[in-house]
């Protein structure tokens, strides 16, 4: 294993969602179009994906030089670095969509957000942590978190379920891992290849609403979890529901329960990115206070010249 340590990073904080697409390629963004970047969709908190590789620390991007790639927009450092990333995105992009490794390959399988300048690069690859703790407790048994967190990672959304059929067919049909995408840090299986060329085509199109919470729940302000099977297509969009008590009644009030679930999904994200943000922080807190203050490491003497011979 080839490990190249970062340094200690303690600064401005960064939160990476979980989940990511392979697309075919990456475009890039500048000048106006940057503008409309919406923050949740900058990955890595604006840091150069390629300068953890090439200058082993993280670097803040430049948003006129972005790069959309993976359902996220990638900030590149410099001209060079943009040149890098357009050439082989896949190559930079952080494992597991930016989650903290430790959480994510530990006991619980956590997907908890990360901080992008505690890292590594190992084999070539960036692999992200929530703090320097999270990072020192991998490196006791750095292959069982990778073999862990790999395992994890690939468990499908929606129960393994296409999105796409639902717009295809009208029915619910169970996706394979061999037609396998992932969007923003979340693996999703297809039931054929023309299903996964159409989703890489216009992914937020076949996505459920929500992340697939129960929409009656969410118009009631509760994160209830959505079940596959219990599904509406309305107006082109696709909401999925706890049970088919809950479906029945939303459908049946379909245009006022919307618009209140949408203003709960606003609500919902607004809070889960603070809590988010909070949870970073006290992370790198912690971080602080179990760090000892230690002297400086004395300047060694220069060596003194053997005398001369007379």
């Amino acid at each position: 294993m080839q490990l190249r340590r970062s340094a200690l990073g303690l600064a401005t904080w960064g939160l990476v969602a979980a989940i990511v697409l392979i697309l075919p390629g990456a475009t890039a963004r500048g000048g106006e179009d940057a503008k409309k970047v919406n923050d949740s969709e900058i990955a890595i908190g604006g840091f150069c994906p390629v300068s953890y590789q090439t200058e082993v620390k993280a670097v803040k991007g430049d948003p006129a030089l972005a790069v959309e790639y993976q359902g996220f927009v990638y900030n590149c450092a410099n001209a060079e670095a943009k040149k890098r990333f357009e050439a082989d995105p896949a190559k930079y992009v952080p494992k597991y969509g930016g989650l903290c490794t430790t959480s994510l390959g530990g006991s619980y399988g956590n997907r908890n957000p990360s901080d992008p300048e505690v890292f590594y690069v190992i084999d070539g690859a960036l692999y992200l942590f929530s703090s320097v703790r999270a990072r020192n407790a991998f490196d006791r048994w750095p292959d069982e978190y990778i073999a862990k967190a790999n395992d994890l990672y690939k468990i499908p959304a929606l129960n393994g379920y296409c999105p796409v059929s639902y717009f295809k067919s009208g029915k619910v049909a169970k996706g394979d891992a061999k037609y396998s995408r992932t969007y923003k840090g979340v693996v999703y299986h297809f039931a054929d290849e023309e299903a996964a060329k159409a989703f890489e085509k216009e992914s937020n199109r076949f996505l459920p609403q929500y992340e697939g919470f129960c929409a009656e729940g969410m118009s009631r302000g509760k994160s209830y979890p959505g079940d596959p099977k219990s599904f509406e297509i309305i107006d082109g969009k696709s909401y999925f529901f706890y049970d088919e008590s809950a479906k029945k009644t939303f459908v049946g009030n379909a245009k006022e329960l919307i618009a209140k679930a949408d203003s709960g999904w606003n609500e919902y994200k607004d809070t889960r990115a603070k809590e988010q943000k909070e949870k970073i922080d006290s992370y790198r807190k912690m971080t602080m206070e179990s760090r000892q203050p230690s002297e400086p490491a004395p300047v060694p003497e220069p060596p003194v010249p053997a005398p001369s011979k007379p």
